[in-house]
């Protein structure tokens, strides 16, 4: 009988335990002041997981702190997570991260989550495999924000104490960059490769601005069926988007068309990548969200330019 009791309090503290991980669904954004926003976590590979019935692909990089709730902290990726249904449906890319509990408990037993932003509706969230548990410190771990060094090496001729000239930049992962630098700005076309030298990006500059036609194409991390598809374009003019934009869904089909004016939307249509016309109000929704994930990217692949900005300063 005492055993028997034992085993059923086991039991019952199990469910217990098993009922109050994981994410809440009801993140909020980060404050400040949260130790949280100071950190970043860091995959240092791609990294495939089945579970639940479904596929996703994570991709390598630095996952910035995003979202918390009362149990953990939300890390979007760097790049869109493809998932995929085992036993129907075609594969999609998402919006979403990783999710890292703050309980020691559930660090202690290795819980991991993948979330997913639905369009409507709360998160898709899954528990990780023990294979990515198990690989903290080789696989991932968290850093203080910012510090994640990817030691890139810049080839560009100066001129006057400032880069002038063609330039090249690559680092340790094997990422690339090229372009041109005019008495210090950044002039010409500068474009962004993969490891897998796959092109993903590429910024017209005039006298340091952005001003022209901008391109991105998918990531072959986040899409590698189609590694050198159209993403986006937009038209700038002194730094802002003016003009019509164009987005792509990662299957080829059209996402929208939006007109911009001096960086403001003037009109907008949208498709769901089915191929569905959406109309009226909904279109301009679609719009802003595109508008406000491509300045989280943009955010990403700036950073990455500034970080591989040439240096003509001497040897010390």
């Amino acid at each position: 009988m005492v055993r028997g009791q034992q085993f059923g309090l086991v039991i019952g503290i199990a469910v217990t335990l098993f009922a109050c991980v994981g994410p809440t669904q009801k993140p909020l954004p980060l404050s400040p002041s949260s130790e949280a926003a100071k950190t970043q976590f860091v995959l240092e590979e791609s990294y495939w997981a089945t579970m639940d019935g479904v596929i996703v692909h994570l991709p390598y990089g630095v996952y910035r702190a995003e979202l918390e709730d009362e149990r953990g902290v939300y890390y979007r990726a760097p790049y869109p997570i493809k998932r995929k249904w085992l036993l129907f449906g075609s594969e999609q890319l998402v919006e979403g991260g990783i999710f890292l509990p703050t309980s020691s408990a559930e660090k202690w037993l290795g819980f991991l989550w993948v979330y997913m932003v639905r369009e409507a509706g709360p998160f898709e969230t899954h528990q990780l495999p023990g294979a990515i548990h198990s690989g903290e410190g080789s696989l991932w771990r968290i850093e203080p924000a910012g510090s994640h060094i990817s030691s890139f090496a810049s080839q560009v001729d100066c001129s006057g104490g400032v880069p002038d000239g063609s330039y090249l930049s690559t680092n340790t992962g094997g990422d690339r960059i090229v372009g041109e630098f005019c008495e210090g700005l950044r002039c010409g076309r500068f474009e962004i490769f993969t490891r897998s030298e796959v092109r993903i990006a590429e910024f017209p500059y005039r006298d340091g601005v952005i001003d022209g036609q901008l391109d991105l194409w998918y990531n072959p991390e986040s899409a590698p069926d189609y590694p050198s598809r159209h993403k986006a374009r937009f038209m700038y003019s002194g730094g802002r988007r003016n003009g019509l934009s164009k987005y792509w869904c990662s299957n080829g089909l059209r996402r929208a068309e939006v007109s911009y004016a001096d960086g403001l939307i003037e009109m907008a249509s949208a498709w769901s990548c089915d191929g569905r016309r959406i109309s009226g109000k909904q279109a301009s929704l679609v719009a802003r969200d595109l508008q406000a994930k491509d300045e989280e990217y943009f955010e990403v692949l700036l950073s990455t330019l500034d970080e591989a900005a040439p240096s003509c300063d001497p040897p010390a």
